[in-house]
């Protein structure tokens, strides 16, 4: 990146459509993170009188791998610390179909209507699942959505992983510690029911949206960044690459292999009109060490500088999540796809949903013995969700 961004912001100013200010300092601020000359602190041991200097990061969450790493870290420890009650999760992931994805890329209104239907719609599941009432109260579910905005190799694929605590909780009128209610895993119809009904509802809301955003743009964007998520999310150049870096292309018949493979691998999933829903993965309500991955595995980076290699004739591979092949690119399209892949301004990743209201720390209590809840502060979950609580730098803004 050192060696092309240049030349990438030159050529997109050259087009006529500069990139756009969020994009720029990014990667200016990611070529600076973690050098010395740029800025850093002394730290100097009390005991032995050691210094060493630590230069300033970045603290950015779109192309940089090191800052990524710290925050999916330190996410997942607050989350499970300070956050999350002692009650078991579900995963459910929200894949988008493909005329879909660029809208939701390019709007932050549209995929935040794609998220809270979702939410929604889950939501409704387990108060049907759950068949239990809370007179003078509310019925209300808990979920963590983190948003991907990328594939498993540099692919612009917005979707949403949403850590769902796998029953309800039912809260009192009077304020007292709600109880939680665990439900039986869903089924593939079910799944296909929550999607149908977020398709219903989806269908107005885009549609809605996509003539707004038309009329306001006489059609059509020409931006630098709609040409750049374009190539973020074509289909690109695949090809397999040895532990040297020895490259052979790949053919459409590598491709067509790899599917069933993954649909095999899938679990509980389903799928309608382009969505893909998968609910498969589960964490007891004891096990927070399974719970703290599944929360770094949802809050990761985009980049993974393992993952990222530079091949001898100048291109870079990154391997696709199956790991048979390797997508190659350019130095051109592959700072195009990450420019793509950098979240606009005041678009948080991560987002919490919880129907308590109070602000006082209360017990949770389990609806069985096997699910029995842990003290829990109320403002952790709720109060976070705003921006507000829940930590002293706020989740909110993550």
């Amino acid at each position: 990146m050192r060696d092309h961004f240049a030349a990438f912001a030159e050529q997109a100013q050259e087009g006529g459509r500069a990139l756009p200010r969020y994009v720029i300092e990014e990667f200016d601020a990611f070529l600076r993170c973690g050098v010395l000359a740029c800025g850093f602190m002394r730290a100097r041991c009390r005991g032995c009188g050691h210094d060493r200097l630590v230069a300033f990061s970045c603290k950015h969450r779109g192309v940089c791998s090191s800052c990524g790493g710290r925050r999916m870290s330190e996410t997942a420890a607050r989350q499970c610390d300070r956050v999350l009650p002692a009650v078991p999760y579900r995963q459910w992931v929200l894949s988008l179909p493909w005329e879909l994805r660029m809208p939701v890329a390019r709007d932050p209104a549209l995929l935040n209507a794609v998220s809270r239907v979702f939410f929604e719609e889950v939501r409704e599941w387990l108060r049907a699942a759950a068949g239990v009432a809370a007179p003078g109260g509310t019925v209300e579910a808990g979920t963590v959505t983190y948003v991907q905005r990328w594939g498993g190799s540099l692919n612009l694929n917005p979707h949403l992983h949403v850590l769902v605590a796998d029953g309800v909780f039912a809260c009192r009128e009077d304020g007292t510690s709600p109880t939680f209610v665990a439900i039986a895993a869903p089924t593939r119809d079910d799944l296909r029911g929550v999607i149908a009904r977020v398709i219903e509802r989806l269908d107005t809301i885009a549609r809605r949206r996509a003539k707004r955003v038309g009329d306001a743009d006489g059609g059509g964007s020409d931006d630098a960044m709609e040409g750049l998520r374009r190539a973020a999310g074509g289909r690109g150049t695949f090809a397999r690459v040895d532990e040297k870096g020895a490259r052979d292309d790949g053919s459409e018949a590598d491709e067509r292999a790899l599917a069933p493979m993954l649909v095999a691998s899938c679990g509980l999933v389903a799928e309608m009109g382009g969505f893909n829903l998968h609910a498969g993965v589960r964490v007891e309500a004891d096990d927070r060490s399974a719970l703290e991955r599944l929360c770094r595995y949802m809050a990761r980076p985009a980049v993974a500088a393992g993952r990222v290699t530079r091949l001898p004739d100048g291109n870079v591979a990154s391997p696709r999540s199956a790991g048979a092949t390797h997508r190659v690119m350019g130095p051109m399209e592959f700072m195009a796809r990450l420019s793509a892949l950098v979240p606009p301004p005041r678009t948080p990743l991560v987002r919490y949903a919880w129907g308590v209201r109070a602000t006082f720390a209360v017990e949770v209590r389990g609806g069985s013995a096997a699910d029995r809840g842990s003290a829990v502060s109320r403002r952790g979950f709720a109060g976070a969700r705003e921006g507000t609580g829940g930590s002293s730098r706020g989740e909110g803004s993550l």
